[in-house]
């Protein structure tokens, strides 16, 4: 699966900087690999990161994907597979996004003690209703193909053998999308943000206390201190996973993240192993046959 990382980046800034030089009708990304789009950024990375300064390179990451987003032609992204974490940024970094039956969008930050770090803090909700982008950063639910329609995320749904066909129909002008929804525009005052901002805050602290889990926090604190200004939100967005990044909570989630990636590895292949026989009167050993012979032992 392709992840971003900072060779990633790097290589995207020369293709713009050419694309800024002489532009085309049209940009088009997407993923030559069978098993997706981008799954997110390069997690084994994180602890380099982290020690090298990881505000400056985050805030050359949103360089390049502001650079992208500023280009004059339509850029147009294609999904096959998932767009998951900075992946799902830098779709979001371009004018339109084409969803391949199948495709899925997602932030899955939340689960590493982290939020998005290449603008989907403010991209997101700037696309799609405001309250539902964040439900979908602070729970690291993903968005399959119909509900990213839905949503608004994804402009097209089609098959792959129809994706030339919606490429062409972008540029020409002949694909709509909805205007932001009232509630939408509601959320660009201060009250209304704060009203919506106590109540994930309430029902965010149930499920993860901020002691434990400080990101959702961090997160729903910025959205109401910075929802209406982009810059703001870019600023503290870049501030806030930094810090997030070194926190011990990050750290030993990450550290879990591994070690299940481990496990599943090490389940690949022959072990060996026939039979399996738990001994013992309890819960486990009961419902085995030696379990229930032991236990009808006085």
């Amino acid at each position: 699966m392709n992840t971003i990382g900072q060779d990633v980046i790097e290589g995207l800034q020369s293709h713009i900087e050419a694309l800024e030089r002489d532009q085309p009708r049209a940009v088009v990304i997407r993923s030559a690999k069978i098993a997706g789009f981008a799954v997110g950024a390069d997690i084994t990375g994180f602890d380099d990161m982290a020690n090298e300064g990881a505000a400056e390179m985050l805030t050359h990451g949103h360089d390049v994907l502001d650079r992208l987003e500023a280009l004059d032609c339509p850029t147009i992204c294609i999904v096959h597979g998932a767009a998951l974490g900075a992946g799902f940024e830098l779709a979001l970094a371009c004018d339109w996004r084409i969803a391949v039956e199948g495709a899925s969008f997602g932030f899955p930050e939340v689960q590493l003690g982290l939020h998005p770090g290449l603008g989907g803090t403010f991209r997101l909700p700037a696309l799609i209703d405001p309250v539902k982008a964040m439900t979908l950063m602070l729970t690291g639910k993903t968005a399959h193909t119909g509900k990213a329609r839905k949503l608004g995320i994804a402009d097209v749904v089609t098959q792959e053998r129809h994706v030339a066909a919606a490429v062409d129909a972008i540029k020409a002008g002949e694909v709509e999308r909805d205007a932001p929804g009232l509630k939408a525009r509601a959320m660009g005052f201060d009250q209304a943000r704060s009203l919506a901002a106590r109540q994930m805050r309430k029902e965010t602290g149930q499920k993860a206390p901020e002691q434990h889990y400080p990101a959702p926090h961090r997160l729903i604190d910025m959205w109401e201190e910075h929802g209406d200004d982009r810059a703001a939100m870019q600023r503290a967005e870049n501030q806030s996973f930094a810090k997030l990044l070194d926190s011990d909570t990050s750290k030993n989630l990450r550290r879990v993240f591994f070690l299940r990636q481990d496990m599943k590895n090490d389940s690949r292949g022959e072990d060996g192993i026939d039979h399996v026989h738990v001994i013992g009167a309890g819960a486990m050993g009961a419902r085995s046959p030696l379990g229930r012979q032991s236990r009808a032992r006085p």
